[in-house]
Parts: C-alpha cells; structure tokens; sequence
C-alpha cells in the first residue's frame, strides 16, 4: 500500500474535503468527510474524488438536469398563458375563439413570435403585464406584433373588438335594400 494523499482542505468540483474518516476504509481505500457546496455532508472515497467520479452530493445532477428540461421557467405565469392563448386563437382550429382569429387571417406576424420557443421573444417585447392592463391589437385587423400590441385598460380593448351582432344586422340590412 501506498503513502496516504493527504486530502484534507482541498476541493474536488464541489466537494471540500474536511478531514480523514478512519472508520470507513475498505478494501484498501480512504475515505474522507465531505461538504458540498450546497452545505450537505457526506463520506466519500477518495479515489472518486481525485479522479473526478465524485464531483457532488447529487445537486450538481439534479440542476443540470433542470437546466435541460426547463426552456424559460415562467410556464405556470399568467404571461405564458396569454401568450399560449394568442397562439391557441390564431393556429389552432379546434379553438372557439378561432372563426374569429385565424380564419381571419389574424396571424401572429412576429415571426420570433411564432417560433417554437417564441415566449421568451414575446416577453421581451411585451413584459410584464401592468396591472389592470390587457394586450390588445392597435389595428384589429392585423396580427399581433410589437408594433401593433400594447396594454390597454378593459374600456379600450372593448372599444377596439369587432361587434359581431352590430356586423351581422349591418349586412342584413344593407341586403334588405338591394
């Protein structure tokens, strides 16, 4: 058997070796108490240590893993649930809200917007929305981009819908007079 390596006081990834744990050696190896950055503390061979088999106490694998299946976080805000929506009314025929969007024509035109990862380009062109406040199209008739979307209190977005009924009687009776 060798010279022991004193690892006591030094890092290996995110441990902090403590000192030595006599009671734990097994087949010839050392083992040794250890900190992780994230301040959990276990017994770890030093062998996996020094050649870089242990690097945590399992948080580095947890946030890599994370970081991996999570696009922008704000999934569960009322933000991205506008913005589905939008998308829902614009794309998707099965929508309610579709004979009065995508068929249309309403499109979302932004074409960053319209990209499978296009939140994260609609929040920075939109942001938060301030309280009380609603997006809604400056031009009705156009898709919704930067230029043509602002926030808006509930007495302008009304003012700025199509009326249906009004439309509907409108076309009967100019068919009336012809």
């Amino acid at each position: 058997m060798g010279k022991l390596i004193d690892l006591a006081g030094k890092k290996f990834s995110r441990w902090t070796v403590l000192a030595r744990c006599p009671r734990a050696e097994r087949d010839g190896g050392t083992f040794w108490f250890c900190q992780c950055t994230c301040d959990e503390e276990r017994v770890v061979d030093g062998n996996n240590l020094r050649r870089g088999i242990s690097k945590s106490c399992g948080c580095l694998r947890r946030e890599k893993s994370k970081q991996c299946h999570t696009t922008h976080g704000m999934s569960r805000t009322s933000i991205y649930e506008r913005y589905k929506a939008m998308k829902q009314r614009c794309f998707n025929p099965r929508n309610k809200n579709y004979p009065d969007y995508g068929e249309r024509g309403i499109d979302v035109d932004d074409p960053d917007w319209r990209e499978r990862d296009g939140f994260q380009a609609y929040y920075a062109d939109v942001g938060d929305p301030p309280p009380g406040l609603w997006l809604d199209r400056v031009d009705n008739n156009r898709g919704y981009s930067a230029r043509n979307c602002a926030w808006v209190p509930p007495s302008v977005q009304v003012a700025n819908r199509r009326n249906k009924r009004r439309n509907e009687k409108t076309s009967n009776a100019r068919r009336k007079r012809q």
